[in-house]
């Protein structure tokens, strides 16, 4: 699951020192808060984050990004380049509207599994990426027709 080096559990969230092991080639384990990609990763569980060729990020990633000095975790809905810049415009599986597009250098890691019920389930497969863009397009015709009555960031 993870390469020969220590991976490091980091439970209070501080971005600097996420960014600077991912940057330094360190997977990271981290557990997370809140329910934006509910039902993929749920609250209090932990997944695992790997550094990340931002290059390399396809639509359905799910990555790792600081906006506002804190963490988030969503799928990767959309990428263009813009004044040879990569725009990323990512939303959380369980949410009703897209996060604000970030540049892709902000990105600091891909997740790849998540740690349910004591075992390792990855999220970096092709099947994984598609189903999680499934979950993402029902919610998001859900919300549009109006039967989300729940959205964990516009509330």
């Amino acid at each position: 699951m993870h390469t020969a080096r220590e991976v490091h559990t980091i439970r209070a969230f501080a971005p600097e020192i996420v960014t600077g092991l991912l940057r330094a080639g360190y997977p990271v384990r981290l557990v997370v808060t809140g329910r934006s990609m509910h039902p993929t990763i749920r609250h209090g569980e932990a997944v695992l984050v790997a550094p990340v060729n931002v290059q390399s990020l396809r639509f359905g990633d799910v990555v790792l990004y600081v906006r506002n000095n804190r963490l988030w975790a969503h799928r990767v809905i959309r990428r263009r380049m813009v004044s040879g810049v990569w725009i990323l415009v990512t939303q959380g599986d369980g949410a009703c509207r897209p996060d604000p597009p970030i540049a892709a250098s902000r990105v600091v890691g891909r997740v790849v599994a998540v740690e349910r019920s004591g075992r390792w389930h990855r999220l970096d497969t092709r099947g994984r990426r598609y189903w999680g863009l499934i979950r993402y397009s029902i919610r998001r015709w859900r919300c549009r027709l109006g039967f989300c009555r729940w959205c964990p960031h516009f509330a």
